[in-house]
C-alpha cells in the first residue's frame, strides 16, 4: 500500500490549506461518512442524528509524515454502533506521560487558520462503520526545541462525554501542537 502522505511533508507548513486534502485522498477508506441530512425513521419523519457519544466510537492511528519541519500523526474514529451518528469541530485530547499524567508543558490548540476551529468546520455524518478523521502536528526535533515524551493520548469527542486512549509512543519538540478539525474521509472519483 502506498504511503497516504506522500504529499503531505510539503504541506505542513499551510495546515488549514486546501491542498491538504490531496494529500490524503490517496489513503483508501472502507468507511462511509457524509455530511447527509437526517435519516427517516420508520413512521415516515425525518429523525433528527444525535452527536456521536465516547461509548459509539474507536480511536485508531491511520499514519504518519513529516516535512517543513513539520510532524503529523493521522487519527480516526470510527462509528462502532449500529446508528448514525454525527461530529463537528475538534477532539479534545490530551498527551499522557508514561504515568498516564498530562503533559503539563505542552499545550494542545485546536485552532484552524488562527480561527477557532468549531465554528468554522462542517459536520460529519457517521453511518454505522464510517469515519472521519484528524491530525495531530508539532514541530520536529529542530532548532533546539525542548522535546517531551509522550505515551498515549485521549480524545474525547466533540460533543463530550469519556476519553479514548491510544497508547502510542512518540516525542513532541516545542510547547504547542495543533488539532485540526475532524473531517470526512475523501470520496473516490
Amino acid at each position: 500500500m502506498s504511503n497516504p502522505f506522500r504529499l503531505l511533508p510539503s504541506l505542513l507548513a499551510l495546515v488549514s490549506s486546501p491542498l491538504l486534502l490531496v494529500a490524503c485522498q490517496g489513503h483508501r477508506h472502507v468507511s462511509v461518512a457524509t455530511n447527509a441530512p437526517a435519516s427517516e425513521n420508520p413512521s415516515g419523519g425525518a429523525t433528527e442524528v444525535q452527536p456521536c457519544t465516547s461509548g459509539q466510537l474507536a480511536l485508531a492511528e491511520a499514519g504518519s509524515d513529516a516535512g517543513a519541519g513539520k510532524r503529523a500523526l493521522h487519527f480516526t474514529l470510527r462509528n462502532t454502533s449500529l446508528r448514525t451518528c454525527t461530529l463537528k469541530g475538534n477532539v479534545g485530547m490530551r498527551l499522557l506521560d508514561a504515568s498516564g499524567r498530562p503533559l503539563a508543558s505542552v499545550r494542545v490548540e485546536q485552532r484552524e487558520d488562527g480561527v477557532q476551529a468549531n465554528a468554522a468546520s462542517e459536520p460529519v455524518t457517521l453511518s454505522p462503520g464510517g469515519s472521519a478523521w484528524f491530525l495531530l502536528i508539532y514541530p520536529s526535533a529542530t532548532g533546539g526545541l525542548q522535546c517531551h515524551a509522550v505515551a498515549s493520548v485521549e480524545v474525547t469527542p466533540p460533543s463530550g462525554g469519556s476519553a479514548l486512549r491510544l497508547v502510542r509512543g512518540f516525542d513532541v519538540c516545542g510547547t504547542r501542537v495543533t488539532v485540526t478539525p475532524l473531517q470526512a474521509p475523501p470520496t473516490a472519483p
